[in-house]
């Protein structure tokens, strides 16, 4: 593969967005920052191409543009959904003795 083409890869367009949405979050710690970076390149790496293909885009530049905006969009959701799961109260999910369905 040459340069060319490995830039216009979904994976890079997803690290692109990671990156630049890292750029412009909110300080935190390096150890959360790098986490973000890392959630946001997930995201655009595994999530946006399942979604890209059940939205049916197959044009090249389509599935770029969702990694991108997946990538940019991920870094900033999966902080929030990492809070809400710790402040979630995974216990009364649980069935408790005594209680009927």
């Amino acid at each position: 593969m040459n340069w060319e083409d490995f830039i216009k890869t979904p994976d890079v367009a997803g690290a692109a967005g990671a990156v630049l949405g890292w750029l412009s979050a909110p300080g935190g710690t390096m150890r959360e920052q790098a986490f973000n970076i890392c959630a946001g390149l997930s995201c655009a790496v595994f999530i946006a191409p399942y979604i890209a293909e059940r939205a049916g885009l197959e044009s090249k530049a389509g599935q770029l543009a969702f990694s991108f905006i997946v990538g940019l969009v991920g870094l900033n959701i999966i902080p929030k959904l990492t809070a809400a799961a710790k402040r979630a109260d995974w216990a009364s999910l649980l069935p408790q003795k005594g209680r009927k369905p």
